[in-house]
């Protein structure tokens, strides 16, 4: 017999807004995490979608009060993480510490435990460099 506290399913998550730069219909973003979750038999439950809001969190923060329930969270990106490191860091903790785990369906990224940390760390902070020096770097390879 099932205990009903008992861990079950993904939420997925998209956002209103952009990311990184460009604009994504939910409806895509929601048939990219469904197709995500069935190549890795991940039982997919609704998404939910971020207020449209610049740097809103408020709807991943209501996800993450779900952890007790779920197995993790399914990110439409990992571009849709509010790029505050510090929040990042928190967020990751509360992901591992509840036993779930974090998937980026573009990026085929997981996000299982705390080795899993640098390499989301390292993709999030290179992107946050390399488009302010995008026209320094183009002076030198050109």
């Amino acid at each position: 017999m099932k205990k009903s506290n008992e861990k079950k399913g993904f939420r997925g998550y998209v956002a209103s807004g952009r990311i990184n730069g460009h604009f994504i219909p939910q409806h895509v973003q929601n048939i990219i995490i469904r197709d995500y979750a069935n190549k890795n038999n991940l039982l997919y439950k609704l998404s939910s979608s971020e207020y449209i809001m610049e740097n809103s969190t408020m709807i991943l923060e209501s996800v993450t009060s779900e952890l007790d329930k779920l197995e993790g969270i399914i990110l439409y990106s990992m571009f849709q993480l509010p790029s505050n490191r510090i929040y990042r860091s928190n967020f990751y903790k509360k992901i591992i510490e509840s036993k779930c785990t974090l998937h980026a369906a573009v990026e085929n990224n997981m996000l299982l435990d705390e080795s899993d940390i640098g390499k989301w760390e390292e993709v999030l902070i290179l992107s946050q460099i390399i488009p302010d020096n995008i026209e320094e770097i183009k002076n030198v390879i050109y």
